[in-house]
């Protein structure tokens, strides 16, 4: 039977989701409720740096007539301070015979290419993966206090490890400044 629901999951996005509105990616190996994203605690201070910032930098967009870069950063500062304000939703994370499911998102093995954990508490907890998606090709699942190692098991039956991965500079610079 699971033999043939992979073969069903490999054709097209259509068996995808037929074989997921049927309940296979429920039928859980590891299950555990994560955020979305982990929400940094900022300061008073941190909003007046971040404040300052954007200042300048609206300052410098207006000193050097570039009145569509100044909008822009206003912009781009009003957007992260709203996209911000709300609390993240708690995700149930199943791992099951036949892929991962996130939230009500399902992800089958055979569109999920290498996976790879960081742990490094208290600060990163993070299963992520890479699909073969052509938009959000990296998948990042929190850990949240989940012990890796049966998730690191049970996944390196299904899909290649990439050992060694390190956090990427992006990933490492946005969690220092809590962004």
């Amino acid at each position: 039977m699971l033999q043939k629901i992979r073969e069903k999951l490999g054709r097209n996005d259509e068996k995808t989701k037929e074989v997921a509105d049927n309940g296979a990616f429920d039928q859980a190996v590891i299950v555990w409720e994560a955020p979305e994203y982990i929400k940094h605690e900022r300061s008073a201070t941190w909003f007046m740096a971040g404040g300052v910032i954007t200042i300048m930098l609206v300052l410098w967009g207006i000193w050097t007539n570039s009145w569509s870069m100044a909008v822009a950063f206003l912009l781009l500062a009003g957007v992260y301070y709203l996209s911000h304000t709300h609390q993240p939703r708690q995700l149930k994370i199943i791992i099951s015979e036949i892929g991962i499911k996130v939230g009500t998102k399902c992800y089958p093995y055979s569109l999920i290419k290498t996976f790879w954990i960081h742990y490094h508490p208290p600060f990163v907890k993070t299963l992520n993966f890479r699909t073969n998606e052509k938009m959000f090709k990296e998948v990042v699942i929190q850990l949240d206090g989940e012990n890796p190692v049966p998730i690191r098991t049970c996944l390196s039956r299904q899909i290649p490890e990439w050992e060694g991965k390190e956090e990427s500079f992006t990933d490492l610079f946005t969690r220092v400044l809590k962004l």
